[in-house]
């Protein structure tokens, strides 16, 4: 008796039948092809990609953009962007520029460097805010007081978001007026919300 059921347990687990009927949770259609309609609960762009696309939250629904040489485009950039400064998709194919003050625009996904409509996912320049003391080897930041800027400094006020970018190559030429670009190792952290 004991056999004849570890028997049937060991067909089910080996061999059993091709599932049938209607897909559920993020998949849809019906067994035993369903698709992906969704990943963890939120839509996925029913676009075929492109060769090189990557999947992609756009902030409303997951969609494919294209990634090229550590380089995302097709998005609409903010007016006019400053070499090194940083951005996050906001929604709508829409780049816009992070700020460290709220979870919601501190999703870093890339820098400016001087391609339009296209942000890099490395350097090599940053955009430091003005009136900062900087050296060599300084952590880089998301800023909390300029949109698309960072700084050496991390963000310490509750609900912002400690977002470590990088590290501070070369602080000659800094232009502690104005602010400026300067070179830095990309090295994207898990953000700390404060």
């Amino acid at each position: 008796m004991a056999n004849a059921f570890f028997s049937l347990i060991e067909k089910d687990l080996t061999g059993g039948s091709t599932p049938i009927g209607p897909a559920g949770g993020d998949l849809s259609g019906t067994y035993p092809n369903p698709t992906v309609a969704k990943i963890q609960g939120r839509n996925v762009d029913s676009a075929a990609p492109a060769t090189g696309d990557v999947i992609y939250w756009d902030g409303t629904k997951w969609t494919n953009i294209s990634f090229t040489s550590n380089v995302i485009t097709g998005q609409t950039l903010w007016v006019s962007p400053v070499i090194g400064e940083v951005g996050y998709i906001s929604g709508n194919n829409t780049w816009t520029k992070a700020n460290a003050s709220s979870i919601s625009t501190s999703d870093v996904k890339g820098i400016y460097q001087g391609k339009a409509n296209t942000l890099s996912l490395n350097g090599p320049y940053m955009f430091f805010d003005s009136g900062l003391t900087l050296t060599a080897g300084n952590k880089v930041y998301l800023s909390d007081v300029t949109s698309g800027r960072v700084t050496n400094i991390k963000p310490t006020a509750t609900g912002h978001v400690e977002q470590e970018l990088g590290t501070l190559l070369d602080a000659s030429g800094y232009d502690s007026v104005n602010g400026s670009a300067q070179l830095c190792v990309w090295g994207l952290k898990t953000p700390i919300i404060k």
